[in-house]
């Protein structure tokens, strides 16, 4: 295995971080790691990565230890943290330059500004670049010392459809090289997208590793149907819970409902239902978002 977590614990006073946590990655598979805000992502990439010491556990990356022999993997390691940062005055050719120099990386600078789009922003302040031109430069200076296993935090929060495309290309060449990658994100398009299997972590603890598809086959449910209705909510829902093929159910807000529901589930029993009164009905077929959110939200 190209890194092993076992039992790994990490305490901030009377918080609970990371809660005996194990897990392994595979040579060259992109390894996402997901779960809502404060569940413990960001805490175990940087145990990882040496930046935090773990309580009690190990973590061997490519059979070396991420404290005892961190500064041996700083080269077979690289990685976009989820708060990097530039300095505002420091131009992008300098921070290639600067991070070429650091790793005594022997590089084409202006190849690599080109392949990541960067070439007609080479001259420009960091403070003058959008969201996706920063992300691609923090990827860039993450990979110029060509490292086996690269680590993204947060990978593409907070960009635009065709920056966040963009972002997911340069993951998928980088898997074409051959690459071990892990991505932690609260993004699940993301996950589905570019991760080959996927690990939910919910209060420090792993609720479940596996693929995209392999996950959502685990739902109890196939689709999920919202709706309006004026009556009562405890009406609606006892109602809901004596219809064949119902599994769970939310009020949304006042007179607003989701129900998730099995194939023995029929809607036109629903829409027929007088008692109900129901309208602005809208279904659909479970996804892998609705994975997370059943995880994370019902059953966490």
């Amino acid at each position: 295995m190209e890194i092993s977590v076992n039992n790994v614990v990490k305490s901030y006073k009377d918080v609970r971080a990371v809660d005996h946590v194990s897990f392994e990655v595979k040579k060259g598979e992109v390894y996402g790691i997901i779960g809502p805000n404060g569940a413990g992502k960001t805490t175990l990439m940087e145990i990882m990565l040496g930046l935090r010491r773990q309580d009690s556990g190990e973590v061997k990356i490519q059979d070396y230890d991420n404290i005892r022999d961190h500064k041996k993997l700083v080269y077979r390691i690289g990685a976009q943290l989820q708060h990097s940062e530039l300095p505002v005055n420091i131009k992008v050719r300098e921070a290639v330059r600067l991070q070429a120099d650091l790793f005594k990386a022997k590089v084409d600078i202006n190849d690599l500004l080109t392949e990541f789009n960067l070439t007609e922003k080479a001259g420009s302040y960091f403070s003058k670049l959008s969201g996706g031109q920063k992300q691609r430069l923090f990827i860039l200076l993450a990979v110029i010392h060509n490292p086996d296993i690269v680590f993204f935090d947060e990978l593409s929060t907070g960009l635009d459809p065709v920056s966040r495309q963009e972002v997911w290309n340069y993951v998928g060449n980088l898997k074409k090289r051959g690459k071990t990658i892990l991505v932690s994100t609260h993004f699940m398009q993301e996950a589905e997208q570019i991760c080959d299997r996927i690990m939910l972590v919910n209060k420090g603890n792993v609720v479940d590793i596996g693929t995209p598809a392999e996950l959502t086959a685990k739902l109890p449910f196939t689709g999920v149907i919202e709706f309006h209705s004026p009556v009562s909510e405890d009406h609606v829902f006892d109602i809901l819970r004596k219809s064949k093929g119902y599994v769970a159910e939310e009020e949304l807000e006042e007179n607003s409902y989701r129900v998730f529901v099995s194939d023995g589930f029929h809607t036109d029993d629903l829409i027929k239902n007088k008692d109900l009164n129901i309208s602005g009905m809208k279904s659909r077929q479970s996804s892998f978002e609705d994975y997370f959110y059943y995880k994370v939200k019902l059953k966490g």
